[in-house]
């Protein structure tokens, strides 16, 4: 210590790298209104058509909660079964360092149990509650509804632009179109090579959920190994649906036809008395909401040179709005603390002892942010 008292410049210069450091580790910090969250659960849902609340617990559900008993870091489950319906609900243990791990097993675990439920059923899906957060909300007002299925083409496109984003999310549309592909089959063409309904559709399925035929183990995580399936339109009219009695394989646009359209609207949202689309865009964990918002402007930008005749996305809330106005506000506490100490401290202390008592201030604080680059300013 008393080598450093001796030593003025080296101090003064070692408080200045400090403050430096811990300035640039302050303006870095992700900043957000509400803190990051993400509590340890997960749901498992599973859709068996048909099926009634005593078949789907017993075959579904009982088989899933007798796998979950084996992870001593399950703080417990919920199960729901319902005509069609089985819902589990999982908690972890708060106290687990990495839960990634062990969602990814429970996981496996689950998907592995799919090749015994009925023919029927679906592949169960699990979803963890993810850590995102609400970014901004915009609405695109329409006059014609034709034009409709244009718009909702362009926000298609744009909604994987978005995921691609290093911390946006995602893009959810409220009053929107629902793509849905329509399967027409031709009763005649049926009738010739004998095929019935009960059969495409169940070709159909099979195709749509297929379940894991295996896996694979590294030192953290088990990856299942799937196969590929079809993925377009064209590849599922090449689907082989049967044989005719010439040992011909039956493709499914031999018997019938598939086109994607969109399904009538269930919600419908208005803006001012006019029709309009809502745009809520999400980001990520770990992301800071000025830079989320940054790339999103660019993103919206290029969306309204792309959205067809007058439609034109207008921002309706940010949270960069409210963050800024929070951090402008900081600031300027921050300046009143320390004018209001340079004032108090020069009452009696001379205007250089006076000066170094504020500055103490700031270099205090940036100091003690050094240390600090994976918190968040939430």
């Amino acid at each position: 210590m008393k080598w450093l008292i001796t030593r003025p410049k080296i101090t003064v210069l070692f408080f200045i790298m400090l403050t430096i450091i811990g300035a640039i580790s302050f303006s870095q910090m992700p900043q957000r209104e509400i803190p990051e969250f993400s509590p340890p659960i997960a749901q498992v849902t599973t859709v068996y058509p048909g099926s009634s609340a005593e078949e789907i617990e017993q075959q579904v559900t009982n088989p899933i909660e007798d796998a979950l008993t084996q992870y001593e870091e399950i703080e417990s489950y919920e199960s729901i079964s319902a005509p069609g319906l089985s819902l589990i609900t999982i908690e972890l243990d708060e106290s687990i360092d990495d839960s990634a791990v062990v969602w990814n097993e429970i996981n496996q675990e689950v998907n592995g149990l799919a090749s015994s439920f009925p023919d029927d059923s679906n592949t169960p899906e699990f979803t963890t509650t993810p850590g995102d957060q609400g970014l901004a909300t915009y609405h695109v007002k329409y006059n014609d509804d034709d034009a409709l299925p244009a718009i909702q083409e362009v926000l298609d496109d744009y909604a994987e632009e978005v995921g691609n984003a290093p911390d946006l999310l995602e893009l959810d549309v409220q009053g929107g179109l629902e793509r849905e592909v329509l399967v027409s089959l031709d009763a005649a063409l049926m009738e010739d090579n004998d095929l019935t309904y009960e059969q495409i559709i169940g070709v159909l399925n099979g195709e749509e959920d297929l379940a894991p035929v295996g896996e694979w183990e590294d030192d953290n995580y088990i990856y299942p190994v799937d196969v590929s399936n079809y993925s377009s339109i064209d590849e599922f009219n090449q689907l082989p649906v049967g044989v005719n009695d010439d040992g011909d394989t039956i493709l499914l646009e031999d018997v019938a036809t598939m086109d994607v359209t969109f399904q009538a609207r269930e919600q419908a949202v208005t803006y001012d008395g006019d029709q309009s689309l809502a745009l809520t865009f999400t980001f990520g964990p770990g992301s800071s909401v000025p830079t989320a918002q940054s790339q999103l402007d660019d993103i919206v930008a290029e969306l309204n040179e792309s959205l067809p005749g007058s439609a034109e996305a207008e921002l309706l809330y940010t949270q960069d709005d409210l963050v800024s106005d929070l951090f402008a506000d900081l600031a300027l506490s921050f300046a009143i603390a320390v004018v209001a100490v340079l004032i108090v401290c020069s009452l009696g202390l001379r205007i250089g002892s006076a000066i170094s008592v504020a500055i103490a201030i700031p270099v205090s604080l940036s100091i003690g942010r050094s240390p600090s680059h994976f918190l968040t300013l939430g």
